[in-house]
């Protein structure tokens, strides 16, 4: 061996320099005394000399008197000669070992960790057993964990129970079914604000009501909707009756649907009556629409009060001509302002509707507020004040696009000239009222606020 040693030290030169600060007493059993220098000689003689493990334990036992002593070894190989070495002592200390071969290495810790605690040892259990920190975040993704909360789409209303109005005030809660189906309870009591909505002293839901339940039903999110039928009126009666929306998924179409809103009596053999139905899918905010985007970009220069009624009379107006066959109470009367360009025919219609009824409504989670949205459906009065003796009522909305929320009470519409004229030239050459449907435009509702699109009708036919 000794004709390794230059080799040796040469190799193990590199310790030389290094500086040596235990902070617990290192005894070699190759000096059989503490050292304080793990040099090149130093490991030189770990190679050459013989081992000293009963001058090492004697050490320990005269200079640190200890209580116990832990072999960390992969096996307690040692503990005989570690016990004979401290027989001498009084009191004896506890001998523990680590590890044992062909046994649980990580339960063989842990039983030496008891050991030393039941010799009295100080143990810092902090360490050993930290107060968890989370670790959602660095574990890897799965593809069922999207989301944090339940989807109605698919989750089953047996398993997932909700409130009467869990999913939206106005399209109530889901019900078990084979497909997405909603249900609220309807009445004049449930939703008094609706009995200002009239036609022949009769309350019954505005069109802007349905839209509001597609919406609550999809969550509130971006929705284009190719078709909405208004087929016949849905009355909101003093005794309560089951509103019903349904939406059934079209095949090869994701995140599509038709959809049908009907109600029903609550007796046992009561047959549902069908008001409106349409098709709706899913879409993006940046869904384009053939309308500026922001209100500042329509011309407005043309714009100038209508003769027919000003900003204040509209709905006195409306009292004193349609009296019979339209009455909007206070809730829906929202309609501040109505410009008029002489040239193309096309309106600016400023809305408002209560702000405390738009607070709470956006509390309970309205959507669109259905007073706010139908100020921008009752421009067709407008064109029914020149004809006392007609009667229309909405029948059809095509290319709805519903892009966000308004941020308040206020919108502006601006309501462009429909394809088709309301009036007829005769043989004669006389203006003459046409029978059957008719367009009321296009319409785009601007938020009040920001002067953004939130909504856009490409073609309302009443």
């Amino acid at each position: 061996m000794d004709t390794l040693r230059d080799d040796a030290l040469a190799d193990l030169s590199f310790l030389n320099g290094r500086e040596f600060n235990a902070e617990v007493p290192f005894v070699s059993s190759v000096t059989g005394a503490k050292v304080e220098r793990l040099d090149a000689e130093y490991w030189w003689s770990n190679i050459r000399r013989t081992v000293r493990f009963s001058d090492a334990m004697k050490t320990v036992r005269r200079d640190l008197q200890p209580g116990a002593v832990l072999e960390i070894a992969p096996h307690g190989a040692l503990q005989p000669m570690i016990a004979q070495c401290l027989e001498a002592a009084d009191p004896m200390p506890a001998c523990i070992p680590t590890l044992t071969r062909d046994s649980d290495a990580c339960l063989g810790v842990l039983e030496a960790l008891g050991a030393l605690f039941r010799t009295g040892l100080a143990l810092d259990f902090a360490a050993q057993y930290p107060r968890p920190e989370p670790i959602a975040h660095l574990l890897p993704g799965h593809p069922r964990d999207d989301r944090a909360t339940m989807d109605v789409m698919c989750d089953d209303e047996m398993f997932v129970r909700q409130g009467q109005y869990s999913h939206g005030p106005l399209v109530g809660h889901k019900v078990p079914a084979s497909h997405p189906l909603f249900e609220a309870r309807l009445s004049e009591r449930d939703f008094p604000w609706m009995a200002d909505h009239r036609v022949h002293h009769a309350a019954i839901m505005p069109a802007a009501g349905f839209i509001e339940l597609i919406l609550e039903a999809l969550e509130g999110g971006p929705v284009h909707i190719e078709v909405l039928e208004f087929l016949q009126p849905c009355p909101i009666p003093k005794i309560p009756v089951r509103l019903q929306t349904a939406l059934h998924p079209v095949a090869n179409a994701p995140d599509t649907y038709t959809f049908s809103i009907s109600s029903r009596p609550y007796d046992v053999d009561a047959k549902s009556e069908l008001h409106c139905r349409g098709k709706v899918r899913l879409t993006e905010a940046s869904h384009p629409v053939p309308v500026p985007m922001r209100l500042e970009e329509i011309d407005q220069d043309g714009f100038a009060p209508s003769i027919i009624a000003d900003d204040t009379d509209f709905y006195e107006r409306l009292e004193a001509v349609l009296s019979e066959t339209f009455q909007y109470g206070p809730q829906f009367q929202t309609i501040r302002r109505v410009l008029v360009d002489a040239a193309t025919r096309a309106y600016l219609v400023d809305i408002e509707m209560d702000e405390a009824l738009w607070t709470s409504g956006k509390a309970e989670g309205y959507v669109s507020c259905p007073p706010l949205f139908d100020g921008g459906l009752q421009i067709f009065l407008f064109n029914l004040l020149k004809w006392a003796d007609l009667f229309a009522v909405p029948r059809r909305a095509e290319d709805v696009t519903f892009l966000k929320p308004p941020s308040g009470p206020r919108i502006t519409c601006h309501v462009t000239k429909p394809d088709e004229d309301w009036l007829d030239v005769n043989e004669r050459g006389q203006y003459s009222v046409r029978l059957g449907e008719r367009s009321g435009g296009s319409i785009g509702f601007y938020d009040g606020d920001t002067g953004e699109l939130v909504a856009y009708i490409g073609k309302y036919t009443y």
